[in-house]
């Protein structure tokens, strides 16, 4: 319906969507797709959602692992492990996820919004003006790699 009554093409959203990703979020999210894409994990991300804090302008990513899933709350745990390890190079604002964020007061402490979104169904990554303009993130794609092949090794 909303294609139809704008006249936009699918194809021409897609590209919207796209021009609206910030480097940072973007380049993670290639990074994501790429050291995931054998596997079940990480399938669903999302940059650019409209009414959405920080995903308005593309300044954010949400990578889908479920909480309440053993299996998938142990993979994200490792992630944000490695995410927060990284913040010098991938320069993020924030990360939320599980009830808790990890932000320029350190972390983990308790997401205050936790009651209303607790992110249990996501890890959220959001970056400042500075930060979201960051295009490489050196060594962190052999990191998830890893953190991936140990998951997988049960460790």
């Amino acid at each position: 319906m909303f294609v139809y009554e704008t006249g936009l093409t699918t194809n021409r959203i897609a590209l919207f969507f796209t021009i609206m990703e910030q480097p940072a979020p973007k380049e993670l999210k290639r990074i994501f797709t790429k050291v995931f894409e054998d596997t079940t994990y990480c399938q669903r991300m999302e940059i650019f959602n409209p009414g959405h804090g920080p995903h308005d302008d593309g300044s954010a990513i949400d990578i889908f692992l479920n909480a309440n899933d053993p299996d998938e709350r142990k993979l994200a745990d490792a992630i944000v492990r490695v995410l927060v390890s990284e913040k010098p190079r991938i320069k993020w604002g924030a990360i939320i996820w599980n009830r808790q964020t990890w932000d320029n007061r350190g972390g983990p402490v308790p997401y205050e919004q936790q009651q209303t979104m607790p992110h249990t169904d996501h890890i959220h990554i959001e970056w400042g003006p500075k930060g979201r303009m960051t295009r490489d993130f050196p060594g962190l794609e052999e990191k998830l790699a890893t953190v991936l092949a140990n998951h997988q090794a049960g460790e």
